[in-house]
């Protein structure tokens, strides 16, 4: 089911063909009852926005067994089918006996598939299930394209609530989700090679669960924590709209990541850990708190400069 939808989503005005993710967090749901959208300050009993069309679905795989019987501590698994398994994607393992985990793919030979971390859990051949608790939606492609259900550009807070009911192991369940509607989707684009090149020696230094993907996956780290740092500056990563700022906030933040996980477990020292956060801190408040990074403040997409006072009219 890919990386598991657990941020607020973000749906492109005017797109068409587009879904709402629900990635149900309690194993594979067996219905979905209903699927309803609200404006996300609105209670249930308000009227439902037009969002969704058609009935939702529950991905049909995968959705599979064992044909090998897997041990503590083992890194990789083998299913009936492979059909639906995707690298990097998120999945539920359970047991008859009860006890699941989820499990992270890494590589898929055949019917094998390679796990990002170590079992903790023993499970029986044929009695064990792999599977997606991914459900989707149509969106209303009228509704996408109407402008006045575009989100507010300056709000970190999503506009929209998703209700979900499902029936999960014979038990009806509620969720929340959350999505706004955006003219462009927030990105960082920042690659592997972008932060070496910024700190040379950052690649070879990597830990062994980051090397295989380069460390894409400690720059999505550190994009989702920048996100949650403009959050609390009451600001809307999508209206940023100068790339090579937003590019030098996430490299800088993944650096910090990078070396808070290093002093976590005792490979660098304090004093190289705050050199790392007086870095970041000091480009963050130079670009978002001073400001100069221009902000979309309409939602219509052009940008509104910031531009710093020059030192003779202070």
């Amino acid at each position: 089911m890919g990386a598991q939808v657990i941020a607020t989503q973000e749906i492109t005005l005017g797109l068409t063909s587009q879904s709402l993710v629900f990635d149900c967090p309690d194993g594979r749901p067996s219905a979905v009852t209903s699927v309803t959208v609200y404006e996300a300050d609105a209670d249930d009993t308000a009227t439902a926005e037009a969002a969704t069309t058609g009935s939702a679905a529950v991905d049909t795989n995968p959705n599979t067994t064992l044909s090998v019987a897997a041990g503590v501590g083992d890194q990789s698994i083998t299913v009936t089918s492979a059909t639906g398994f995707a690298v990097d994607g998120r999945y539920l393992l359970t047991a008859a006996a009860g006890h699941r985990e989820e499990i992270e793919v890494a590589g898929i030979t055949g019917s094998v598939l390679t796990l990002r971390h170590p079992l903790i859990n023993a499970y029986l051949i044929t009695t064990s299930t792999v599977v997606t608790g991914r459900c989707t939606i149509s969106v209303d492609n009228t509704w996408a394209a109407d402008v006045a259900n575009l989100s507010p550009a300056l709000t970190p807070n999503a506009r929209y609530r998703v209700r979900w009911l499902v029936t999960v192991g014979g038990v009806a369940q509620v969720y929340d989700r959350y999505f706004d509607v955006v003219r462009y989707p927030a990105r960082h684009n920042v690659s592997p090679l972008d932060v070496e090149r910024r700190h040379p020696g950052w690649l070879d230094g990597l830990p062994i669960d980051f090397r295989e993907g380069q460390g894409r996956a400690l720059i999505d780290r550190a994009w989702q924590a920048l996100k949650e740092d403009l959050r609390q500056d009451g600001k809307a990563d999508q209206a940023m709209r100068n790339s090579e700022m937003v590019a030098e906030l996430v490299i800088t933040r993944t650096m910090l990541l990078r070396n808070e996980d290093a002093f976590l477990v005792g490979s660098i020292d304090a004093p190289r850990l705050a050199a790392a956060r007086e870095l970041y801190t000091r480009r963050y408040d130079a670009a978002i708190r001073s400001p100069v990074a221009p902000m979309d403040t309409t939602g219509g997409g052009g940008a509104t400069s910031n531009r710093p006072t020059p030192i003779g009219r202070r």
